[in-house]
Formats: structure tokens, C-alpha cells, sequence
């Protein structure tokens, strides 16, 4: 019990030490976005109450329209092997691509995966998950042709229960930080950009057996930098024999699960 308690105050020291999850600046804006989003929902109960336990990193990172439609896109609360899409333009062969489902391993792969399927190029993404296993995932993509939610919608929900695969990628470059955060291992990625890169990456954590908590994915310039927030499929941070498996993976790839006497053997840290 007293191990427990010095780790709890531990976790509370570093919360304390970070500024944009305790600070004055960060905690306004953070209410401010929530109030505006809460504005958009006409005080629909169900609605405010998942606007204001959005996860904080995610509020600061979304305008409120966005908060408000991702609210309504996971109310009610998706099933288990649903999938709801959501499009809209930002420019000349950019769109946004707004996914709402509820967590499961490998998620971000699946969803991934559909967007490359279907010609679209991630240039942006954010990931937030509640307590109640709502998921959202939110993309700015590049594309020829606009996407297709009904087609996405299939394709994700095709995808929910595939083991990802992924090619080497021993040029990627990755740093972990179990300090930044009191309860999440912070990953940093960087390499050249290339095709279907976000989706190579997630598919890599899930073969190590991680799960991504929050991402927040940006390119420009042809160099790639994303941060994910990651813990064990328990929800702890990162022990070393997970971080030496994603870089593992990173280098070597990720192949599918070899079939033995009718059973699927997967492949894990």
C-alpha cells in the first residue's frame, strides 16, 4: 500500500510539473473550447457530458466545431464492429475524415489502412479515447477524389479483427519518453514522408502490443513528426521490452500471422 501511494504521488508531481495539463493558460482555453462546443449541441445532456470529459490534450488540439461534431459522431456510443464516417472539403483535393468507433486493439491501423485503400494521403491526425471506450479518429487527408464515407464505413468495419501488416522502415527515427506524461509513454516518430506511413506505424504498435491513446500526426517540407501516447494493453506505460519491440518491428517489419494446424499463431512482444 505504501509502494502504491508513493507511485500515485510521484504521478501527481509530474502532472503538476507540466504545464499545459495543470496551467491557468492551458485550463481556460480548454473551457473556453468546451463551452463553445457545448453551444453547438442544443442542450442535448448526453452530448455536454462527453464535451466536458473529453480528454484534455485532445480539447486543445480541436476547435470547438470539431469537439461538437466528434461528440454526436460517438452518441450513442458506437457497436462493437461499427464504424461512423464522416467527410467533409478543406481545399483543392483536401478533406477531413472524422471516424467515431469504440477502442479496440490495432484501431488506428484498421482505419489507416481503409484511408490508403482508398488513394487518400494522411497530411494530419488526432486521436482521443474516453473512458467509455468511444474512439475518435480525425484526419486531414490529400485525394484526388473525395472520400467516400459509406465505402470507408465498410472498409473500416471489414478491417476490424485483421492482424495490420507493415514493411521495414529502418529509417524511421524513435524516441520514447516515460517522464512527459504521468500516465502514458510519449513516442515521437520522424522520418521522410511516404504513402501510407501513419498506417505502418500503428500497424508496428499493435504487433508489439501497445495501444495508441492520443496522436497527433503533422507533415510538411517531405519530413514526418508524429507524437503518439501510448500504454500496455493493461493501460501502464511502457516497460522496456515493449519499446525495444516497436523498434524491433520498425526495423524488421511486421508479417502476418503464420497459420499451424488450423490455428493462427500472431505474433507479439
Amino acid at each position: 500500500e505504501e509502494a502504491r501511494l508513493r507511485a500515485l504521488h510521484e504521478l501527481i508531481q509530474a502532472a503538476l510539473d507540466r504545464p499545459e495539463l495543470t496551467g491557468p493558460d492551458a485550463r481556460g482555453l480548454a473551457d473556453l473550447r468546451r463551452l463553445e462546443a457545448t453551444a453547438l449541441v442544443d442542450d442535448q445532456p448526453a452530448l455536454i457530458e462527453r464535451i466536458g470529459r473529453a480528454p484534455l490534450s485532445y480539447v486543445l488540439r480541436q476547435p470547438p466545431d470539431a469537439i461538437a461534431r466528434h461528440a454526436q459522431l460517438v452518441d450513442p456510443l458506437p457497436g462493437r464492429h461499427e464504424a461512423r464516417v464522416r467527410t467533409g472539403q478543406t481545399g483543392e483535393q483536401r478533406w477531413w475524415v472524422e471516424v467515431g468507433a469504440r477502442d479496440r486493439p490495432g484501431l488506428l491501423a484498421t482505419v489507416t489502412a481503409a484511408l490508403a485503400a482508398a488513394g487518400l494521403d494522411v497530411t494530419g491526425a488526432v486521436v482521443a479515447t474516453w473512458h467509455d471506450g468511444a474512439a475518435i479518429e480525425a484526419f486531414t487527408v490529400h485525394g484526388a477524389a473525395a472520400p467516400d464515407a459509406a465505402a470507408l464505413e465498410r472498409a473500416i468495419e471489414h478491417g476490424f479483427g485483421a492482424a495490420p501488416t507493415a514493411p521495414a522502415l529502418p529509417d524511421v527515427e524513435v524516441a520514447f519518453d516515460n517522464v512527459a506524461s504521468p500516465w502514458h509513454t510519449v513516442c515521437e516518430v520522424r522520418t521522410a514522408d511516404r504513402p501510407a506511413l501513419l498506417h505502418d506505424v500503428a500497424a508496428v504498435f499493435d504487433a508489439a502490443g501497445t495501444s495508441v491513446v492520443a496522436a497527433t500526426a503533422t507533415s510538411g517540407d517531405d519530413l514526418v513528426v508524429d507524437r503518439f501516447e501510448l500504454t500496455d494493453r493493461d493501460g501502464a506505460k511502457l516497460a522496456p521490452a515493449h519499446q525495444d519491440a516497436i523498434s524491433r518491428y520498425l526495423r524488421e517489419g511486421v508479417t502476418p500471422p503464420r497459420r499451424r494446424f488450423g490455428r493462427r499463431q500472431s505474433v507479439r512482444a
